[in-house]
This record gives C-alpha cells, sequence and structure tokens, in this order.
C-alpha cells in the first residue's frame, strides 16, 4: 500500500506536506481515488458528514484552533487525532492574541461604552511595561505571541 495523504481543505495545507514530504502522494478531496489507499488526512474544518469511510486510515491531522467543533461527531473516524501547526505557531492567532490585549490595555471596551452613552471620560493611560500579560501554559498557542508581548509588557506564562 502507498502512504497517501488526503487533504478534505484544499490550500496551504496540502502545499505545506508536498514541500516537506515531496514522496508522499497528495489528493484533494474530493478526488480521493481509491478510498483503501488513504492512510493519513488532514483538514482544518472537516465536514464528516461528507466524507467516507476510509478503511485504512492510521492518523488524523488537524490545522484548526480547537477540535471542539468535532471531536465528539458521531462520524470521526476511529484514527488518533493529531494537531500540526507551523513553525513558530499560527501568525493570525498571534495577531488576534496581540490585538486582544491592546484593546485592553487600552481599556477600548471603557471607551466604546462611553461613546454609547455620549460620555466624555479621561483615563490614566498605563505604559505597557506597567502591565503584566499572562498566558495559561507556554504551548504552542502561546509561545509566539507571549514573544511578541514581551518586547513591552511584563508576560508571565
Amino acid at each position: 500500500m502507498i502512504s497517501t495523504s488526503i487533504s478534505a481543505t484544499p490550500g496551504r495545507g496540502a502545499n505545506t506536506f508536498g514541500e516537506q514530504l515531496p514522496d508522499l502522494e497528495i489528493r484533494i478531496w474530493p478526488d480521493a481515488g481509491n478510498l483503501a489507499d488513504i492512510e493519513y488526512l488532514t483538514f482544518i474544518h472537516p465536514d464528516f458528514d461528507s466524507l467516507p469511510v476510509f478503511p485504512n486510515l492510521k492518523a488524523m491531522f488537524s490545522r484548526s484552533a480547537g477540535v471542539e467543533s468535532f471531536v465528539n461527531h458521531p462520524k470521526l473516524p476511529n484514527a488518533p487525532l493529531c494537531k500540526i501547526e507551523p513553525p513558530g505557531g499560527d501568525p493570525m492567532m498571534t495577531e488576534y492574541v496581540v490585538m486582544h490585549v491592546l484593546r485592553l490595555h487600552r481599556d477600548m471596551p471603557g471607551y466604546q461604552a462611553a461613546r454609547t452613552n455620549r460620555e466624555w471620560r479621561r483615563t490614566t493611560i498605563a505604559r505597557p511595561e506597567q502591565t503584566r500579560v499572562g498566558f495559561l501554559g507556554f504551548g504552542m498557542m502561546a509561545k509566539a505571541p507571549a514573544l511578541v508581548l514581551q518586547s513591552r509588557f511584563k508576560v508571565q506564562a
């Protein structure tokens, strides 16, 4: 049997696998070919209702930020589920975390509430060096934003 990967989501994930594993045959859904050849499944947002059974599936690889939306799906294949991330973490997740740290640091929810109430308010602006940012862990998701933020903020992870 040929070690074959099928990417349920076309795009960058398939390109990454192709670059890292040039001898691996990659098939993009729905062009799966012989389902018995498929040993690895990669995806971001899987639609297990539309995917067939892969009888020789050895592992699944998810690029999505969380698995809560599908981990209890009744048609989830019976194969190990692994999380994959690009080196250095997910750039979009890093941007998202940094954006919200800055949003809260500058008290944007307070300004938005004041605007809604047509109020002018003065606020003491804290310097980033005076603000502590905490992460619950220092794993794959937290490391990149923590490293970005530590250039100005007190970061604890």
